[in-house]
């Protein structure tokens, strides 16, 4: 039984493993999110405190993010089927009730700021950008 047991998880977890997938490869044929907009995006999240923001090192590595770690990719229905989805996330509204999610993509509106989203993973992540097909890549 113990033999079956471990058998189980063994496989489990190589098929977790399996399953999960290089984002990084998308990434390069990726559209670029407008690094112009971050001061749109930090006004739109922080509200009246979006000045205070843009003196911390947060605005610098919001910048570097949309620079250099972060694309859009619109994938098949089969490859985003298993991606969590902004609509899945804590939005950021402590600043601003008002904000909303993203059901639709729209490169020169979407704030990907506005969302708990893990931008210091050691690997790449991904998230469904609402109910559509587009994916946010996020580099390490």
């Amino acid at each position: 039984m113990k033999k079956a047991i471990i058998l189980f998880i063994s496989l489990f977890t190589f098929s977790v493993y399996a399953q999960e997938v290089d984002y990084s490869q998308f990434f390069k044929n990726a559209q670029r999110l407008n690094v112009e907009n971050l001061d749109t995006f930090v006004t739109q999240v922080f509200g009246n405190h979006a000045a205070e923001v843009k003196n911390t090192d947060r605005y610098v590595e919001y910048a570097d993010l949309l620079s250099n770690k972060m694309a859009v990719a619109q994938l098949t229905t089969d490859q985003t089927g298993k991606i969590m989805s902004t609509s899945d996330l804590v939005l950021i509204n402590d600043y601003n009730s008002n904000l909303t999610y993203d059901q639709d993509f729209n490169l020169t509106s979407f704030n990907p700021f506005k969302y708990d989203m893990n931008f210091s993973s050691n690997k790449a992540v991904a998230y469904r950008i609402g109910n559509s097909n587009f994916v946010l890549i996020i580099l390490p």
